[in-house]
């Protein structure tokens, strides 16, 4: 289970302190609210990025899954969704 601090931009998982960078903090936000639902990832490069990089946006999903060890599933053709109960 994690948890998003808006005002520190941490995560936390299992009750442990995750630093994230503002990139990774707005992706993992812009995933959370959209939860359970495909997100096209060219938009989601927009929003991080301002334009469309999708090998740095791939990075950026990799760089989190290692940091957190948060599932962010990669749907293939569409872009991303953060599955949660």
């Amino acid at each position: 289970m994690f948890t998003l601090d808006t005002l520190s931009h941490t995560c936390f998982v299992d009750g442990q302190t995750i630093q994230l960078t503002p990139g990774e903090y707005r992706l993992l936000s812009i995933l959370l609210k959209s939860r359970n639902r495909n997100v096209d990832s060219s938009l989601l490069s927009i929003e991080v990025f301002g334009d469309v990089d999708i090998a740095k946006l791939d990075n950026l999903i990799r760089r989190i899954r290692r940091k957190t060890g948060i599932t962010i599933e990669k749907v293939r053709g569409i872009g991303y969704r953060l599955p949660l109960p």
